[in-house]
């Protein structure tokens, strides 16, 4: 995250230049989300200061250049070292698993089984199984649990997806309560259906990485199945892991003790693994997420 951190501030810096340099400089809205472009309008003779009358001193260019950077948070800066970048939808990694890997449609709960991973993420920036022994089982060691969010060749396929929120009064939404993002594609559905005997994909895990900036009153919600896994600055905020019905969790980010307008980390991971049903709902007022490129 550190490499994507230095690379993204690589850009922002390379932007800033463009920004203050260019022909022109466009705004162009994409639903919520504003993007900018460089324009390519003509200018006359007149547009260019004469270097003999004019100058520019180091004072105002650094004042262009604070012009240039549009759409970023001003925050006081990350907790984690990383640089904020522009709001955008939330990316989701999944990947596909087969039906004989021992973790997924071989277990069953009715209710969330708090307690599967640690408190910290690994160093790796990826939830620790914790070895708890529940009853039922739900995870069947450290070594099967631990392809979950990784690339493993014959074991998963790796798909992305865009999450978008969408307004419902003061929350923004993510609703999707058939949420089969990898029907037709990776290993197919083995012959799982749902209750009304239509095949779906069901057996994968998802993965999110983003940036938000921290503001008083957030908060953020999960309804779905099965597994959740929801960790703030490293830290796990939700816990809703095993399999189970659609179960809800809330994070009250202002009992977190973060620091307002101060960027933090969120991770996200979650596992569909057993049909027949398969729910996902974010509830947030969170207003801006920052993509981790």
């Amino acid at each position: 995250m550190v490499a994507r951190a230095r690379m993204l501030g690589l850009g922002v810096s390379l932007g800033v230049g463009l920004a203050a340099t260019s022909l022109g400089c466009q705004r162009e809205e994409a639903g919520d989300d504003e993007a900018v472009t460089i324009g390519a309008d003509e200018l006359s003779g007149d547009d260019f200061p004469d270097p003999d009358t004019e100058s520019t001193d180091e004072s105002e260019t650094e004042s262009s250049s604070e012009e240039g950077k549009l759409d970023m948070p001003q925050g006081e800066g990350s907790s984690s070292g990383e640089i904020p970048g522009e709001c955008g939808d939330i990316i989701a990694v999944i990947r596909d698993f087969k039906v004989e890997h021992p973790d997924f449609q071989a277990y069953s709960a009715d209710v969330a089984t708090p307690g599967l991973v640690e408190e910290d993420l690994g160093p790796d920036e990826l939830p620790v199984y914790s070895g708890l022994q529940a009853d039922p089982p739900q995870i069947t060691s450290a070594e099967t649990f631990a392809q979950w969010y990784v690339d493993v060749p014959q074991v998963n396929q790796r798909f992305e997806i865009e999450l978008p929120l969408v307004e419902e009064g003061d929350i923004r939404v993510f609703d999707d309560q058939t949420f089969y993002p990898i029907d037709g594609m990776g290993w197919g559905d083995e012959g799982l259906t749902d209750a009304m005997g239509v095949p779906h994909n069901y057996l994968f895990t998802t993965e999110i990485h983003t940036l938000f900036t921290y503001e008083e009153g957030q908060s953020f919600t999960f309804v779905g199945d099965d597994d959740l896994w929801m960790f703030v600055d490293g830290k796990l905020a939700i816990d809703l892991g095993g399999l189970h019905p659609a179960q809800a969790g809330t994070a009250n980010l202002d009992e977190m003790g973060l620091s307002p307008g101060s960027v933090y980390s969120m991770d996200i991971f979650h596992a569909e693994r057993r049909s027949t049903d398969s729910t996902f709902r974010i509830e947030t007022t969170i207003g801006c997420f920052m993509p981790i490129e």
